[in-house]
C-alpha cells in the first residue's frame, strides 16, 4: 500500500494491483471456517494499519539531514493522503461487525491514495 502512495502509479495498474490483493484474501480465506475468515481478514486489516501508520511516523520523524529511502519523500508528502486513509479503515473496522465490507473499503481507500 506504501508503494502505491508513493509511486502513484498508473490507474490501471492499481487497479490490478487491489484487485491481486482481493483475489488473495479470497484464496486464503476460501479454506477457513467463516468466523476464522473474519477474524483473518480483521487482523489482516489491523497489521495493515498498524505497519502503515508505523512506517509513516518513522519517516515523518527522520531528522532532516538523514536521507530517506528512495520512496521515503514521496510517501512524506502523501502524508496527509496516507493519514486520511488509515483514519478512514480505522473507523471502519470499529463500526460493527461486517469484515469483508471494512475490507472493501479498505481496498478502495487504497485505491484512493495511489491515485
Amino acid at each position: 500500500m506504501l508503494l502505491l502512495a508513493s509511486a502513484r502509479p498508473a490507474a490501471e495498474a492499481v487497479e490490478q494491483i487491489v484487485e491481486g490483493l482481493g483475489a488473495f484474501a479470497e484464496q486464503r480465506m476460501r479454506p477457513m471456517a467463516p468466523k476464522a475468515a473474519r477474524s483473518w481478514l480483521r487482523e489482516l486489516l489491523i497489521v495493515w494499519l498498524m505497519d502503515t501508520v508505523n512506517i509513516l511516523t518513522t519517516f515523518l520523524s527522520a531528522p532532516a539531514v538523514l536521507p530517506l529511502p528512495p520512496r521515503g519523500r514521496p510517501l512524506v508528502e502523501r502524508a496527509v493522503a496516507v493519514c486520511t486513509m488509515a483514519d478512514r479503515i480505522s473507523i471502519a473496522l470499529g463500526g460493527g461487525p461486517d469484515v469483508h465490507r471494512m475490507w472493501d473499503t479498505a481496498l478502495a481507500q487504497a485505491k484512493a491514495v495511489a491515485g
